[in-house]
This record gives C-alpha cells, structure tokens and sequence, in this order.
C-alpha cells in the first residue's frame, strides 16, 4: 500500500515537472482558470458592463506574468498586475489606445487654459525709430505671441529664449517700414504665422519704397527688407489667437494708414494702439493714405468709447489710458 502511494506522488511530480519545462520552452500562456478550475474556484468576473479576467503567463526570460484584462463598452485595457524574477516585483500598466488619446486630450485641454492674469508681457523697443514691441505669452504653454516687430530680431529673439517662448504669431498694428523690419528674422526662426488687415497690404509691399523714402536703404539689411507674405488678412471684430484660445479683439481704425489696427485684450484692460493713438497725441496722417477725418473718426468715434480705465500702448513713447486721453488729447 505504501509503495503505490510513493509511486502515485512520484508520478504526480514527473508530470507536473514536464508540463513545467514545456510552459516554460514553448511560452504558452495559462490563464489562472486551469489552475482556479482545479480548486474548484470561478475566476472570471463579469458583469453587464464589464468582464474581467486573469492571466498567468511564463515569458521566454522565465518572469512569471500575472494580467488582468478588462474590458467594457466603453474602453479595454491590460493591466499587468506583477512581474517577478527572483525577488524582483514589478508594477506597470499597459493603456488601451483610445484611453491614451483621451487622457492626451485632457492634457491638450487643460494646457489650452490660458489665465489671462498669467500672461507674461516684455516690452522692447527696437528699429530705426524706436518702435515699442510687446512680446506676449502664456508661461503654461510656453507659447507666445509679438505685436509689430519693428526690427533688431535678435533683440526679441533673447527675449523669447529668456522666458522659454516659442513664438507662433506675429500681429501688425499697420504695415509702415518702422513696424515690420524684424519679421524676416523671426519668421526664419520660428516661422510664425504672421497677422494684418488687408487694406494695409499694398504699404507691406511697399517696404523696399518706404526704406529709401525715409531715408535709411543703407542702414537696413537686403534680408530684413524682403517680407514674407502674411498669412491671415485680419478685419474688425477678429481675435487675437494664442495657443489657440481668443485672447484679445481686432479693432479697425484707419486713418494713420487705411489698414491700421488696435487689439484690445479685454480681461486685462490692455489695448495696444500702434501708431493710431499715442499719450497726448495721434499718428501722423500725410504719409500714404493717411487721413486726418479717418484717424479723428477711429480715435473719436472708437477708441474713446472705451472704460476709461483701459491702458493704452502705443507704437512710440510712452503709455497712457483711454480716461486720460479723453481729456488731454487735444489731437483729435
């Protein structure tokens, strides 16, 4: 009696090593219900909605894999539960493709959040004639935005290298030379889209003319004086885009130039005017297409039925607000 138990444990061992060695060379995988089933035990859980199931598997590096797949109407994932090899516990997860793109658009989202409060603005002057250049951009997107580059590049380059900025958009408060010679040099950096309104078009092209006209073809480089053409025409009532939520209104106020603008960021109570408006004074009106009536109109008609509390930032000297100059701007 004995000796048939011994040989029946003896038995029991050899087949058990077998099967082992054949998991093990072969890669099979067995799912915990061959063993479960042995003790009887269920171990597939489902539901309606959901069924969830275990696995035990033997990989070629003999790491014994425990997984549980899940799978719903909704989504499927794998997630490995323990991977172990002698003494070493693992814990990762592996995503279904679509729960990835989902949560990669809750981040996109989130990121697209622009706190207006937040915004980042340097002012540099630059080029010939001391334009004001504002640089603007968002510190959780890193994205940011340039209002009328007009010259030394590399100036508002460093800027935007500072604070960590990749520059996506460049917008033209109006197209006279002053305010665009440094779009060349950050187009070929960062290649930005670049903004103006269209009746202003004709003076961009005009570039070259209005270099020598004013005198200074000698002090400005062959490459600054070719433009890239723009790639949005902007009109009344557009918005400024950055990192693609609407951050600031377009408004038209021809006069200084028939294409000149002014872009109100509203929820900070900030309006850069170009050469439109400037602090007890308006852009000058002989140069092409310039036109007193239209500037008075703009400044007038426009820009002063704004709060007064709103902050004005010119294209030239310094700034002022829309309560101030309501009072003493005799200009207009």
């Amino acid at each position: 009696m004995k000796l048939k138990f011994f040989i029946v444990v003896l038995l029991g061992i050899f087949n058990a090593t077998i099967l082992g060695l054949i998991i093990k060379k072969q890669g099979f995988n067995v799912t915990t219900s061959i063993i479960k089933d042995f003790f009887n035990k269920k171990i597939v859980k489902s539901s309606s909605n959901t069924n969830i199931k275990e696995n035990v598997q033997l990989n070629s590096e003999g790491k014994t894999i425990i997984t549980e797949e899940k799978s719903s109407k909704s989504l499927q994932y794998t997630k490995v539960l323990k991977s172990s090899v002698i003494g070493d516990n693992i814990i990762e997860e592996k995503k279904d493709e679509n729960v990835i793109q989902k949560e990669k658009q809750e981040e996109k989202e989130i990121k697209k959040t622009i706190n207006m409060a937040d915004l980042d603005i340097s002012h540099v002057i630059v080029g010939p004639l001391d334009v004001n250049c504002y640089i603007i951009g968002d510190p959780k997107s890193n994205k940011a935005l340039v209002i009328d580059p007009g010259g030394n590049p590399e100036v508002i380059i460093k800027v935007l290298k500072e604070k960590n900025f990749e520059l996506e958009s460049i917008y033209l408060t109006h197209a006279h030379f002053d305010h665009v010679l440094g779009i060349a040099g950050l187009k070929k950096k960062y290649n930005p889209k670049i903004y103006l309104h269209e009746a202003d078009f004709e003076l961009y092209k005009m570039l070259p003319l209005q270099v020598k006209f004013f005198g200074f073809a000698s002090r400005i480089s062959s490459t600054d004086a070719i433009l890239p053409d723009p790639d949005v025409f902007i009109k009344e009532g557009d918005h400024v885009i950055l990192n693609g939520e609407e951050v600031a209104t377009v408004y038209h106020t021809p006069g200084h130039s028939p294409g000149s603008v002014c872009y109100l960021f509203e929820k900070i109570n900030k309006m850069y005017t170009g050469d439109t408006l400037f602090r007890n004074s308006v852009g000058r009106t002989d140069l092409w297409q310039g036109s007193y009536e239209e500037i008075r109109s703009s400044v007038r008609g426009k820009l002063f039925k704004f709060d007064d509390k709103i902050d004005v930032y010119p294209g030239h000297g310094p700034s002022s607000n829309i309560g101030y100059e309501k009072t003493h701007n005799f200009s207009v």
